[in-house]
C-alpha cells in the first residue's frame, strides 16, 4: 500500500501538490474559506459514526485553524458526532453493535459497570477508538445524560492537546 501511494506522488500530477508553496498556499485557501469550519464539522458527522479515528480531523483541525479555532472546531465536531453515535447506537440496537465491535465492546462494558460516569470521562484519555466508547455506552445501559455530560468533560483536555500540539 505504501508503494501505491509513493508511485501516485511521484509519477502522477498530485506530486505538484506536495510542494512546500503549493501545500502553503492550499492551507491559507483554507484557512480563508468561510466554510472551512463547517466543512470539517461535517466531516466530523459524518466519518466519526462510521468507524474513523478522530485523529485525522483532530489533526486538521489544529493544522488549518490554529490551537484556539481548531479546538472549538473539533471539539464541537466529535461532540456532536459522538453524542449521535450514541443515539444511533440505542436505535441500531446490542445485536448489531456487538457484530460490529465484539470482544472490544464487552471490555468496555466491564470497565463502564465498575467505575461508571468518571470511567467515561477517563476513557476518553485512553487509546480507545471513539465509536467502541460512543456505542459501548450506549449498549451498557448508559444514560443520556450521563453520557453527554461525561463525554463534554473528557473530549475537551484530549482535543486541546491534539490541537495545541
Amino acid at each position: 500500500m505504501a508503494g501505491l501511494g509513493f508511485a501516485v506522488f511521484r509519477f502522477t500530477p498530485l506530486r505538484e501538490m506536495l510542494r512546500e508553496d503549493q501545500l502553503a498556499a492550499t492551507l491559507s485557501g483554507l484557512r480563508s474559506a468561510w466554510w472551512s469550519p463547517l466543512a470539517l464539522f461535517g466531516l466530523y458527522l459524518a466519518l466519526v459514526p462510521i468507524g474513523l479515528p478522530l485523529t485525522p480531523l483532530l489533526l486538521a483541525g489544529g493544522l488549518l485553524f490554529g490551537p484556539f479555532w481548531g479546538w472549538v472546531v473539533s471539539y464541537a465536531g466529535s461532540y456532536v458526532a459522538g453524542v449521535l453515535s450514541y443515539f444511533l447506537g440505542r436505535a441500531l440496537g446490542r445485536d448489531f453493535i456487538t457484530q460490529v465491535f465484539g470482544d472490544r465492546l464487552k471490555k468496555f462494558e466491564r470497565i463502564l459497570h465498575r467505575h461508571g460516569f468518571w470511567a467515561l470521562v477517563r476513557v476518553r484519555f485512553l487509546p480507545v477508538p471513539f465509536p467502541v466508547v460512543n456505542y459501548g455506552a450506549a449498549l451498557a445501559g448508559v444514560r443520556p445524560m450521563t453520557f453527554v455530560v461525561s463525554t463534554a468533560l473528557g473530549l475537551a483536555p484530549a482535543i486541546f492537546a491534539f490541537n495545541y500540539f
